[in-house]
This record gives structure tokens, sequence and C-alpha cells, in this order.
């Protein structure tokens, strides 16, 4: 009989790794290494379940970084509180893998793969794990998890009820991605946007099946509890550096270099009236890139790579700062900015798709030409020596929070999603409670 494999225990499933709950980065194993064999269990964790035990919903999501946690993590809380229950799977390379900072709340099951998101043996590993936790729904956060969700489901004697969310924006999408989402047309019931704008530019859509044109728009959420202003009052920001923000993987497609552009611009433009400092979270492969152009521009007293946080460093980021940027050639549902506004910051970012969808321009935020340093220094500097603005913006970011990006209302729109998906799932109870 094998042992309960509980939080962070190793499960052996043919030539795979799968780890169980919270991820232990010197316990990932690639496939082929010795381990113990065991048999895989739900993780360890307190969660509300119904008699039956059974998953409501498995998420299915590529990698370690980037913004899936963001958005599964608030929903799988607000799910669980309307008594869906859920697990993630996430499946990757070892390397992303250790970074399990955004995963650390969730019980997840984690499968390690020796490449990238089309590498056979992990996706029938993939499609194993999903055979043996027999969820009713499988939510593909990853258009490549479709076919062995589908296949795991009906393994597992389960009629294949498979939706896709597409995380990847419109205007990054390689050949390779639309090719990954023509295939997962096959297997899937329903697939879910994240803004109007992706909708309406949605690749697919002129693709011979209902279900490309019919799209659900699931706007992503916040917790608002967890991500919230600053308690007490922070000091003036004439008797200090104003600080600078941004929260991103390290990759080409965040820009990151016009950020460090910019702010080299914006010092010459402010000298002695204001002192600016830039603080950035994440980690990526373009780390080494952006230190040899932080010395290049001579920014090294300015600029401080923190590395990849965990939520509550997240947030206590968030709160220390003045001004959120996002430098960005592209996004889907813009998380990070959801999170600085709920924050209350004033934020400026490029104006691009899957932020234009929520940054109203001179509203609640502002919007600038992507790729241009002059433009994003001349912002930065009128909005640093305008404290009425910086109030006024940080207030209407919260408010707009507030009222269009609260996990509840994210959760609501998942509850349709899955109700689309799954006439006769407990989604329908969850949805007349509410």
């Amino acid at each position: 009989m094998a042992a309960e494999a509980g939080v962070g225990e190793v499960a052996h499933l043919g030539d795979g790794w799968v780890v169980l709950g919270r991820l232990d980065a010197s316990r990932a194993c690639a496939p082929g290494s010795k381990a113990p064999r065991t048999r895989m269990r739900r993780p360890n964790v307190s969660r509300p379940q119904r008699s039956d035990a059974t998953t409501d919903v498995l998420h299915v999501c590529f990698g370690g970084l980037g913004g899936h946690p963001g958005v599964v993590g608030p929903l799988d809380a607000a799910l669980h509180r309307r008594g869906i229950s859920t697990l993630v799977v996430r499946y990757a390379p070892a390397d992303q893998l250790a970074d399990a900072a955004g995963w650390a709340a969730l019980p997840t099951a984690t499968v390690v793969v020796k490449h990238g998101r089309l590498d056979l043996r992990g996706l029938v590993e993939l499609g194993r794990v999903v055979r043996t936790v027999a969820p009713r729904v499988v939510l593909c956060h990853t258009a490549s998890a479709a076919a062995p969700a589908f296949f795991g489901q009906l393994a597992a004697g389960r009629r294949p009820r498979v939706g896709l969310v597409e995380h990847q924006a419109v205007g990054l999408r390689s050949r390779s991605d639309q090719l990954s989402s023509f295939s997962a047309l096959a297997f899937v019931q329903r697939i879910a946007v994240l803004s109007t704008d992706y909708a309406r530019r949605y690749p697919l859509r002129r693709a011979p099946f209902r279900k490309a044109r019919q799209l659900s728009i699931v706007p992503s959420g916040i917790d608002l509890e967890a991500f919230c202003p600053a308690p007490g009052e922070q000091s003036p920001v004439g008797e200090r550096a104003r600080v600078l923000g941004m929260t991103c993987r390290l990759i080409p497609t965040k820009d990151v270099a016009t950020l460090l552009r910019s702010l080299a611009l914006a010092r010459q433009e402010l000298g002695d009236r204001a002192a600016l400092r830039l603080r950035i979270a994440g980690d990526g492969p373009d780390r080494p890139a952006l230190e040899r152009l932080i010395d290049e521009l001579e920014l090294t007293d300015a600029v401080d790579l923190v590395g990849t946080l965990d939520e509550e460093g997240i947030i206590a980021f968030l709160q220390g700062l003045d001004v959120y940027v996002q430098s960005t050639l592209g996004e889907t549902g813009a998380t990070a900015v959801l999170q600085a506004y709920a924050v209350g910051l004033p934020v400026i970012a490029s104006d691009v798709e899957g932020v234009r969808d929520i940054v109203r321009d001179g509203v609640d935020g502002i919007l600038v030409a992507a790729s241009d340093p002059v433009a994003l220094a001349e912002q930065l500097c009128g909005l640093l020596l305008d404290p009425e603005r910086l109030a006024r913006l940080g207030a209407a970011a919260r408010q707009r929070a507030e009222r269009d990006f609260g996990a509840e209302a994210m959760a609501g729109r998942y509850l349709e999603f899955l109700a689309r998906i799954d006439p006769d799932g407990p989604w329908q109870q969850a949805l007349v409670a509410r």
C-alpha cells in the first residue's frame, strides 16, 4: 500500500514525475531519476468538499512563471467559497517550476518535462494526471493541454468537458500558438478570452467552428482584501525619492529596456527637483542583458532588481511605490496592472492590447506609445511634478478595481463559463446563490 502523498510529497507516474502540493524545488526531479514509487493522491490540504469528494474543476497551466498564478489564485479561492472544489496542475521544465512563489497557496500537482509545451512524454503524463483526478471539467490555460485533458477524462470514464482560456496576447502569438489553439478546437467545448479587445481580434474567429466564434469573456480579477492601499500615511513625496516600479517576467515582450531608458531621460529632465528610484520585481532570461543596460545608462544607484516575490512580497512591493509603470509590447489580462489598481497606485502603461481595456487614459491611468522612452519619460516627469494628479489617479484606480476587477466578479463570470461547458454541474446552484 503506497503511503499518503501530502503537501510536497513526490508521486511517480510512468516516466514522468508529479509533485503534489507546494513544490519544493530541491525535490523536483527530471524523468528517469530514482525516487520511491507511490500512488498519486489528492494533496493533503484543508479544503471544503462535498460528500462525493470529487474535483469539480482541474486547472492546467504551463510553467511556474508569468501571470497564471495571478488569475488562478484568486479564482480558486473565490470558487471554493462557493463550494466548488478545484485542483491546479502545472507542467513545464524544472527550471521554470522551481519558481513556485506565486503558487504557494494553491493545491497543485506538477508534471516536470524535459522540453516545452509539446513535450510528448509530458503530455502523456498530464493525461494520466487528468485520468487519476477525474474532474468534472478541465480548464486548460494553455492550448497544448486540450488533447491530454480530453483523453484523460475519457480514460477516467467521464464525458470529456474541456474549456480553453486563452492567455497569450494576440499580437504576440506565434505560428505555433496558432496551430496549438486550432488543434485544441477539436477537444474543447468552449473558449474564454480575457477582454473584449481580445475577442474582437481573436485570430481563430474565422475558423469553421461555432465555438471559435461564440467566445466567453472572463476578465481577470484581484483579491481586493489582500491587494489594498498601504495602511497609514506615507511621507510626502517631496521629502524622499519617488519610487517607480514594475512586476513582470524579465523577457523581451515586457520591454523593460524602454522603461530603463525612460528613467535615464526622466532623471536628466528632473535634475534636482526630484530623485527617482526604480524597483523591478521578477526574474527571467533577460536579466543579464538588463543588468548590462543598467550599467551602460549609469543607473546602478537608481535601479533595484529584487527578483521573484511571493504574493505577500508583491503586495508589500506595490505598497512601497509612488507610481506603477507597465512597459510592455502586449498583454492579455494585464494582471500586474490590476494588482497596482487594487493597491491604489497611479499607473502609466503602454497603449497596447490587453492594457487599453483596463486603463482609461486620463481617468484612472495614463497610456503612452509602446517602446517610446521619450514619451514615457515625459509622462513620468509631468505626473511626478503634480502631486494632486498623482493622488487623483491613485484613488480612481482603486475605485475602478473595486467596481470591475474583484475576484468575486471574476468567479461569477467563470461560473457562467463552466455552466456552458457542463450545464448539469454544481455551478448552476452557485449561480443561483450569488
